[in-house]
């Protein structure tokens, strides 16, 4: 029986016919065609901790996947969220999604929609949309001065001001890099692990 309708409920009968005629109806059966599955539950969007610029999304199985099983997830990306586009095709047992290609300072929407044997529902299967800010940058540090220090004139104080902006996070250490005589600049502190604004070198 074909061309029916999806999540529709069919009764079927059937008569045994001979050329004495037809007999009594056989039991009644029924059966609803797919439907497709509904929205993906709990979309949750978690950052890296070390990597504010990779985010993790988490989700729950459809409540309802259409009487069918679930083939694929497809995860979608957005920067303003209204134009939409597709970032990765997940397999139906994997609930999770890794985007390590975010860019600094930039606003991202995500939803994820299901799909099964019968397709997937644009009008009613996407997941409620998630947003991420990724981080930016802080601004230079400023009054940057370096004076000969100690009584035996072998050390430098190193002296600067917090930056007028920290950027979306609190600043929580600087790089010092140094040059000697002119012969280049190389790393002396990669991170200082700290918002004080000295060292001593």
């Amino acid at each position: 029986d074909t061309g029916l309708t999806i999540d529709t409920i069919h009764y079927y009968k059937v008569y045994a016919i001979n050329p004495s005629g037809t007999s009594p109806a056989s039991a009644v059966v029924s059966a609803t065609t797919f439907d497709y599955p509904s929205q993906p539950l709990n979309l949750i969007l978690t950052p890296t901790i070390t990597n504010l610029l990779e985010i993790t999304l988490t989700w729950v199985v459809p409540a309802d996947q259409g009487g069918t099983s679930i083939t694929n997830y497809y995860v979608e990306r957005s920067g303003d969220n209204i134009t939409w586009s597709a970032l990765a095709t997940i397999a139906p047992t994997t609930h999770s999604y890794v985007d390590n290609t975010l860019n600094i300072g930039s606003i991202y929407y995500y939803r994820v929609i299901a799909e099964n044997s019968v397709g997937k529902d644009p009008v009613n299967g996407y997941s409620a949309v998630v947003q991420y800010q990724s981080p930016t940058l802080p601004g230079a540090a400023g009054s940057l001065t370096a004076e000969p220090y100690g009584t035996t004139n072998a050390q430098i104080r190193v002296n600067w001001s917090a930056p007028s902006n920290s950027g979306s996070h609190p600043v929580i250490g600087y790089l010092v890099e140094r040059n000697v005589d002119s012969a280049g600049w190389g790393t002396l502190i990669a991170d200082t692990q700290s918002a004080g604004t000295y060292i001593t070198d």
